[in-house]
């Protein structure tokens, strides 16, 4: 069978499989090194009494079930180098060899499975007076089940009587057999880990490793701590995941391993959790293309150089770094990537990650900064000076998730063909200035959550924005809660289709000037202006609502609207109208109920607007007097007097968001003592202020009780709330003897040392747990405060939070609704809430 080119066969099932006649067979020319199935392949051969198979070098062959089954005849059997590492089935594989005497097995040889019908047995039929086999790597006697349980990948001689100890006439890195926890082949490389951890690879040529593949020591690689490769390791064109998932790799010796001829090397060392360092320098990589994922998950490593390594080909760098939390510092010196069209999701979640100069990198083929810095928590700026960014499409999320990042320079870069900004600086919680206009906008066509909880930033100029081609604009602004001069004049917003919650809980923009606004294709601009609490104009005398939708709760929570400015294409149209309306006043204190129409000349109640509207251009106003822009002076409570102690404290804290009236009603509640479930909702609001809004009715009844204490309940209004406080240990709830919490107490009274507790829980960086309790003894009451509430009544008090009143603190009375605002109110004046 010489003659025959069987190097690219895969399939050799039943090759052979009831050549019952057939007594020899010269398989040595067959070629199966590629072979991934020879099950039933002499299966029948019952006339066959010697099979030579030792050129038979197979390492990826995964069914071998019932090869040899039948086989009566056979007496014996070499399988010398026959690999199978990769198998998956082996059943029966000698199934009814009665006569088998003498079979060699290499050291790539091991038994598969696990159950009694699955585990590959030698023949137990007796031969020659034993019904045992003879072991010349042990030279002792083992039954069959013996064998095949011991998974003994070292070369060795079984026969049915004694033989002589013969040595593996190819051997491996000589080790202790006894040290030896598992072995295999990687391509023609011989691989063992030892009781101590060491993988040893070597030498020869591994073979390919595609990013859906294993690699060949996949199984014990949670038990590899250090690798070292012996001899000329030679690495295939692809070698994806070589190190997949080794999360106790603690160290690793690059050199003998040779990537000269390595084009792919992504997923590499993704998972080694454990790797604090690797010296990258004996790698070649100078044909290397593609690195995604290399690095992803190594959680240990603090720094990496990358200045030894040579990358003119270099084409894919995505996701390199992600995840990679413990890292501090990178350098790029050196490292080329002329080539690289992709680098998205580079550092992602790279959360000790304080500054990345990024300026030796040649981007001037990269296409997508997607997500670059996403999640780097620690990031407080960058480095872009002299990039070249003008093959850029894609920016979204850069930024997302950089909640110390304060100010981004983006002075030089050209971002004219950059097609989405969607997310780019959502939950930039640090970010105070924005310059825009070194950002050319001009293919732009998704904002949609770029400046999304931007909580620090006060003024935002965006006039220079170019929004010709932006579509989307949701959610752009959502909960940018300090923001109070917006400036988007001059947009144009021609093609735009989704402004939906746009300008949510922006609360203290008190002018909303869109007369440029063209929103004829509008689809969706549900809840827009929605929670604008301080807002009190809107011009939209340009807007076209005929396409639009979704207008539902435009304007809900909008409860300073003072004048609304509405053009002749101006409707209530689409599904929900009934929901779109005009936000009720208060006639009590600053404003009327009802909206005067000075085309009308008329008041309009706000739920017949939709319905009467007859598309006139008019002005909707509380006066019947054009009003001037002012902040009210009055509580929108009608249980808050404007004189009262206080009045301010409720209204500033009310306009945060953070509490609101019974029930959507105007009553703030006076004299009612706070819930812990109440105070969990309201520090919920304030820590995460985009998830608590989403806590709809929806989400409440797909929320279940994750505190571990079984007085809170499921599916409530309060569940999220509770879940985020005992997760964060903000609220511990009620401990027992031995420490333990079992109960939130949701519906129980806070005492005002337990608010105090809590707060300093939420803000005080663990400060509030070590404060010297020696300035309580000014207070008369001091002596009543709870032994662990003590430091904390201490920490506030230090803080100027609490001063209390005719030099008593009243600890364990109940918090009243109005007492926590003012404590809250004082927390954000002395900036211990931000």
């Amino acid at each position: 069978m010489s003659s025959l080119d069987t190097s690219r066969g895969l399939r050799f099932e039943g090759m052979f499989q009831g050549c019952s006649s057939l007594t020899s067979l010269n398989a040595s020319g067959l070629d199966v090194s590629n072979a991934s199935h020879m099950e039933n392949m002499f299966q029948g051969c019952t006339s066959l009494t010697t099979l030579d198979l030792s050129s038979f070098a197979s390492t990826r062959c995964s069914y071998f079930q019932n090869m040899f089954a039948d086989c009566s005849s056979l007496k014996t059997l070499d399988l010398s180098n026959l690999g199978t590492g990769a198998a998956v089935n082996m059943t029966d594989m000698f199934a009814s060899c009665s006569s088998l005497e003498h079979i060699r097995l290499g050291n790539q040889f091991s038994f598969a499975g696990s159950g009694s019908n699955t585990l590959t047995l030698l023949p137990s039929a007796t031969v020659n007076g034993h019904a045992d086999w003879f072991s010349s790597t042990t030279q002792s006697w083992m039954s069959a089940d013996e064998i095949a349980r011991s998974q003994n990948k070292i070369y060795a001689v079984y026969a049915k009587y004694p033989v002589a100890y013969e040595a593996d006439p190819n051997p491996s890195t000589p080790v202790n057999p006894g040290d030896v926890t598992a072995s295999g082949m990687w391509g023609s490389c011989a691989w063992t880990l030892d009781s101590a951890g060491t993988l040893i690879v070597s030498s020869g040529s591994g073979e390919r490793l595609d990013e859906q593949d294993s690699a060949p020591w996949s199984n014990v690689a949670d038990s590899i701590k250090h690798v070292r490769f012996e001899g000329r390791v030679v690495a295939p064109i692809v070698v994806c995941g070589l190190f997949r998932n080794c999360s106790n790799l603690e160290s690793i010796d690059l050199d003998g391993l040779d990537t000269s001829g390595t084009e792919v090397m992504s997923w590499f060392f993704y998972g080694c959790s454990s790797l604090a360092s690797i010296d990258l320098s004996p790698l070649n990589t100078s044909r290397l293309i593609n690195t995604n994922n290399m690095f992803t998950g190594c959680r240990s490593l603090k720094s990496l150089d990358l200045s030894p390594l040579d990358t003119p080909r270099l084409i894919q760098m995505d996701e390199m770094f992600q995840e990679c939390s413990n890292l501090e510092s990178i350098d790029f010196t050196g490292f080329d990537t002329s080539n690289v069209t992709k680098m998205g999701y580079l550092f992602y979640g790279c959360s000790s990650l304080k500054y990345v100069d990024l300026s030796p990198l040649d981007m001037s083929r990269n296409t997508s900064l997607a997500e670059m810095f996403a999640h780097c928590t620690s990031l407080v700026s960058v480095g872009l000076k002299g990039l070249n960014t003008s093959n850029v499409t894609a920016m979204d999320g850069m930024f997302n998730g950089c909640t110390s990042l304060s100010y981004v320079d983006f002075a030089g870069l050209d971002t004219s063909r950059v097609t989405t900004f969607r997310d780019m600086f959502n939950g930039c919680s640090s970010l105070r200035a924005f310059d825009a206009s070194n950002l050319n906008t001009r293919s732009a066509t998704s904002m949609s959550y770029m400046f999304c909880g931007c909580t620090a930033l006060t003024s935002l100029d965006l006039s220079s924005f170019n929004t010709s081609n932006v579509t989307d604009f949701s959610n752009m602004f959502r909960g940018a809660e300090n923001l109070r001069s917006l400036n988007v004049s001059g947009w144009n917003t021609a093609r735009a289709t989704n402004m939906a919650e746009m300008f949510f809980a922006c609360p203290y923009v008190t002018y909303f000037d869109l007369t440029s606004f063209n929103t004829s294709n509008v689809r969706d601009m549900h809840g827009m202006f929605r929670w604008c609490t301080y807002t009190q104009r809107i011009d939209l005398s340009s807007f076209n609502t005929r396409s639009c939708d979704n207008m539902d709760n435009m304007f809900e929570g909008c409860v300073r609207l003072v004048r609304m400015d509405v053009g002749p294409a101006f409707s209530f149209t689409g599904s929900g109208n009934t929901w779109c309306v005009f936000p009720d006043g208060d006639t009590a204190n600053y404003y009327y109920t009802d909206w005067y129409s000075t085309a009308l000349g008329a008041w309009v109640l706000p739920a017949d607007i939709p319905a009467s509207y007859s598309n006139m251009a008019t002005t909707y106003q509380k006066t019947v007097e054009t009003p001037s822009i002012w902040i009210p002076q009055k509580s929108p409570f009608s249980d808050v007097p404007n004189d009262q102690w206080y009045s301010d404290a409720v209204d500033y804290i009310a306009a945060k968001g953070l509490i609101s009236g019974y029930g959507g009603t105007d009553r703030y509640g006076v004299g009612d003592t706070l819930t812990r479930a109440q105070l969990a909702t309201i520090l919920w609001r304030y820590a995460n202020p985009n998830e608590a809004m989403l806590y709809d009715d929806e989400q409440i009844a797909q929320t279940v009780n994750e505190t571990g204490m079984s007085d809170v309940e499921g599916y409530a209004w309060y569940t999220g709330a509770a879940n985020w406080a005992v997760e964060n240990g903000v609220i511990n709830g009620y401990s027992g003897a031995d420490g333990k919490p079992y109960a939130f107490g949701p519906n129980d009274p806070v005492t005002f040392e337990q608010l105090v507790v809590i707060l300093g829980n939420l803000t005080s960086n663990g400060a509030s747990q070590n404060a010297p309790v020696s300035v309580l003894d000014r207070f008369v009451d001091a002596d009543t405060v709870s032994g662990w509430a003590a430091s904390s009544m201490a920490w506030a008090v230090s803080q100027g939070l609490v001063n209390g009143g005719n030099g008593y603190l009243n600890p364990l009375e109940n918090a009243t609704r109005e007492r926590t605002a003012m404590v809250l109110s004082n927390a954000f004046n002395l900036g211990i809430m931000k």
